[in-house]
């Protein structure tokens, strides 16, 4: 979900991943993921409309990723529902947001809230630092060291 340029996908296909399809908003960015030719189909889409989700993505993906979607000015908590639709029973969904977000955004309410109403549950989560190697403190531009939240989550 939020394929961008590809980052993500080619290292599935190096990982030997045998179906790999992308979605994201930005016609400019597939037109970038498509030269990296891991992808097996690419849709130009928008996510944070569950009611409206495609039901040919239903239920059909036994790992779905998002990287870098849930961030200022991208997406809401309502592509957590359209995670949850995407996945075959038992399959996982990998994401990653800022930590500061989590709040910022309502992505840990909404988070939690499906797993209190039994959708999912949480299997692994661990975090890390972005832009790691700016003392911490400091800018550079607009970049800073920042804590990063990695979720993995079975759909019961």
């Amino acid at each position: 979900m939020g394929c961008g340029t590809g980052m993500v996908g080619a290292a599935l296909k190096v990982r030997g991943v045998a179906e790999i399809i992308g979605i994201d908003a930005s016609a400019g960015m597939i037109e970038i993921a498509k030269q990296k030719h891991c992808y097996d189909q690419i849709i130009h889409m928008y996510l944070g409309k569950p009611a409206v989700y495609p039901p040919k993505l239903r239920n059909r993906f036994d790992i779905i990723t998002a990287a870098a979607i849930l961030a200022e000015g991208h997406l809401g908590v309502e592509v957590f529902d359209e995670m949850i639709h995407s996945l075959k029973r038992g399959g996982y969904a990998i994401f990653t947001t800022r930590e500061m977000y989590l709040d910022k955004y309502n992505y840990r309410h909404a988070i939690e809230e499906l797993e209190r109403r039994g959708f999912w549950k949480k299997v692994k989560e661990a975090k890390f630092q972005k832009y790691q190697n700016i003392e911490k403190g400091t800018k550079i531009g607009r970049y800073e060291t920042v804590d990063v939240m990695i979720y993995a989550y079975k759909k019961l």
